[in-house]
């Protein structure tokens, strides 16, 4: 896992920018999907992987 912290802004419309090196470490592509959760104050960023018993 990648140790880093940057700062980010959002903009006008809630988007956040994740750092190239971030997604790269993650193996993260675009278009790739991803489950937002939230704790409190904290903002979780996970693959949403693929189900087995969706594929045919």
């Amino acid at each position: 896992m990648i140790d880093t912290k940057t700062i980010r802004s959002l903009d006008d419309l809630g988007r956040v920018v994740i750092p190239r090196d971030i997604r790269h470490a993650c193996g993260w592509q675009p278009g790739e999907m991803v489950i937002v959760e939230t704790d409190g104050e904290t903002v979780t960023l996970r693959r949403l992987e693929a189900d087995p018993l969706d594929t045919p």
